[in-house]
């Protein structure tokens, strides 16, 4: 398992990766930035989770593209909804 400063090392690290993902999905700077900071939320509670510190990458990347896809859905709905007369 990896300790704080070594997480927030890597999310500096991989910070810009992790946003042209969100930004891909999102299509959308504001939304990308909420994703990222879920992702990071998420990531960090669910630490324990990682297995290997070499597999960090893959990891969190999958973490925001999760992340992205459900705030994609949520919207969608909320839009829809909000479209029902």
């Amino acid at each position: 398992m990896i300790d704080k400063s070594k997480f927030c090392e890597y999310i500096r690290e991989y910070e810009k990766m992790m946003y042209s993902l969100a930004f891909s999905i999102t299509g959308n700077e504001a939304d990308s930035g909420d994703v990222l900071s879920e992702a990071i939320l998420r990531a960090y509670k669910n630490l324990g989770s990682l297995k290997k510190e070499n597999s960090f990458k893959p990891w969190i990347l999958q973490i925001v593209h999760n992340v992205s896809v459900e705030y994609i859905r949520k919207n969608a709905k909320l839009i829809t909804m909000a479209e029902i007369p």
